[in-house]
């Protein structure tokens, strides 16, 4: 039942949007996510890997990971519909849709924790993307050609550096069906 505001009812949000625990910290929401992961519960990885998304990044305990593997372990658990599915994925690709800016220069010379926090987050994109085209296509594949086309901007955006081999192929491979100039292939 959904809370009653000036007589309309909200919906209640997500799971992915309920905070495991009722606290802002990252090290604590992480801890829970792990056990979590020890019992192979989906949803409630998803919720701890969006809260520790939420207040500390993408790219800190592990969000990203907890993120894939629960919605992975949902897959596979039966209980996932595939309108839940392409709405989470959704969610997160337009969550992840601006670019992050990447400062000029060699990969290599830049420092650990700039790496770390923009491969996190385009390995994350094109992750989404790449998922979101999959889940379409057992949901309305008749949705596909606009979402595939965004999932192509967005990852042909990134810098090849960062970009997974998975979603190279998605870019290369649409590109190449298109009429496309080949983005790195």
């Amino acid at each position: 039942m959904g809370v009653v505001l000036f007589g309309q009812r909200r919906a209640k949000p997500p799971f992915w949007h309920r905070s495991p625990l009722p606290v802002a910290d990252a090290s604590r929401i992480h801890e829970a996510g792990v056990m979590f992961v020890t019992r192979d519960e989906g949803p409630k990885m998803m919720a701890a890997g969006w809260a520790i998304w939420d207040v500390a990044g993408l790219h800190r305990h592990q969000a990203f990971e907890l993120l894939s593997d629960g919605f992975r372990s949902w897959q596979r658990s039966g209980r996932s519909t595939p309108e839940l599915e392409v709405r989470f994925l959704t969610e997160m690709f337009e969550r992840l849709a601006p670019d992050l800016p990447v400062p000029e220069g060699p990969v290599a010379d830049l420092p650990p924790d700039v790496v770390g926090r923009l491969s996190t987050y385009y390995t994350a994109r094109a992750w989404a993307g790449s998922a979101l085209l999959v889940a379409i296509d057992a949901f309305d594949p008749a949705r596909r050609p606009n979402w595939e086309r965004r999932v192509y901007d967005a990852v042909t955006r990134s810098r090849v550096e960062f970009v997974p081999a998975r979603a190279i192929e998605l870019a290369c491979g649409y590109a190449a069906a298109h009429g496309l100039p080949p983005p790195w292939c």
